[in-house]
């Protein structure tokens, strides 16, 4: 019973895995090549209208879909930078959307990232990815609570966490002055979480790095590598 409601579950989530899958697979002429047919499983041939398939049916043929799709993200389309193993942001390092290069990476493509190996290793049993997975947002998304969240050693004021910038309706405002004189709110959750964990460090993944290290800042997590240094917008 639990692993048919695990896979009814699997069926739904792998709508938004195929939608962003999209960008890797090459379904809008990225140009990306398709699983070949021999890789195809059997189970798909001959199926026709899959709306006529009962929900155990239905689910077997999407799990095997997304094992297609993990094969094909995974090991024929850069789905990640090969060294690191942070997973891009998109397949093309063209890009018109928040983050402003494809190789890029974000805290939303790794937490994609871990529900892909994830699901992967329910399917297969096969859980070294989601190890690899997971390493790779401590190794390069959570910030170095030494070197890179230098506010945690007591700069850090709750009863004053920003600094105001105005909204604008047109982009020639842009970009917006910081007025250090207009009162913000106060953080009403620093000092709990400090008085519970016994310090102020953050572990929680930053949003944005610079996988390919396109804009040169360069200093990786890793030691040795100049790429997924942390950036911000």
């Amino acid at each position: 019973m639990r692993k048919n409601v695990f896979k009814r579950v699997s069926a739904s989530a792998l709508c938004g895995c195929l939608a962003l899958g999209q960008v890797f697979t090459g379904v809008n002429g990225f140009g990306a090549k398709e699983v070949s047919a021999d890789e195809a499983d059997p189970r798909l041939d001959g199926l026709g209208d899959t709306s006529k398939l009962d929900k155990d049916d239905a689910a077997d043929v999407y799990e095997s879909r997304f094992e297609q799709l993990y094969a094909t993200m995974k090991k024929q389309n850069g789905f990640y930078d090969a060294d690191t193993k942070i997973p891009y942001h998109s397949l093309e390092t063209f890009m018109v959307e928040a983050p402003d290069y494809g190789h890029e990476s974000t805290s939303e493509a790794a937490s994609y990232y871990i529900w892909l190996e994830a699901m992967h290793g329910r399917n297969t049993g096969e859980w070294d990815g989601l190890g690899d997975a997971w390493n790779c947002i401590e190794n390069y998304f959570i910030p170095d609570y030494d070197t890179e969240q230098p506010t945690n050693d007591g700069a850090y004021n709750p009863n004053s966490p920003a600094t105001y910038a105005s909204e604008w309706l047109t982009m020639d405002k842009y970009p917006s002055k910081l007025e250090s004189g207009v009162t913000v709110g106060k953080d009403p959750l620093a000092s709990e979480l400090e008085k519970t964990y016994g310090n102020s460090n953050i572990y929680g993944m930053h949003w944005l790095l610079d996988v390919d290290n396109l804009y040169g800042f360069g200093r990786g997590k890793d030691g040795y590598s100049k790429k997924g240094a942390l950036i911000n917008t």
